[in-house]
């Protein structure tokens, strides 16, 4: 079965994906999927670690950075810069620039995109990629929240 992709289209500047991110994260926790967040690098896991504990008070969501090894696969919410645990996971978020190279292990990808130019570039090729690849992305225009 092919991967459903969506794309969430941010009306704000990179530096508000990552809260995006988390919002999108608590919606699917709550739907009870399992999550694999692909992130740039370190330094932006490191940053969703931490927001994942502090953006909103009511909420706490169990995750793991991938570097803990041997602890991913009790946490139904993986942090990542590579790929994802070799279990398929339900859901796939992105934030990273190029086409997740697993994607096709996914039941679906979320590509979180924000406003700049370069963002929108990035993502007008990735959403080309999977078009190459049978698949029919959607696209969602997003103010603040996930839909």
């Amino acid at each position: 079965m092919s991967p459903r992709v969506d794309f969430y289209l941010l009306n704000q500047p990179a530096d508000a994906a990552p809260m995006f991110c988390c919002r999108l994260v608590d919606k699917a926790y709550r739907q009870g999927l399992n999550i694999h967040v692909r992130l740039q690098d370190k330094g932006q896991a490191d940053l969703l670690d931490r927001l994942l504990w502090t953006f909103r008070q009511d909420s706490f969501i169990p995750h793991a950075l991938d570097c803990e090894s041997g602890q991913t696969d009790r946490f139904p919410v993986q942090l990542g810069v590579g790929a994802g645990a070799e279990d398929c996971r339900d859901l796939l978020i992105s934030l990273c620039p190029e086409v997740p190279e697993d994607f096709e292990h996914y039941g679906r990808i979320a590509e979180i995109v924000a406003s700049d130019e370069a963002s929108r570039a990035a993502a007008r090729l990735r959403f080309k990629h999977y078009r190459e690849q049978g698949l029919n992305p959607d696209t969602h225009q997003m103010d603040e929240r996930p839909a």
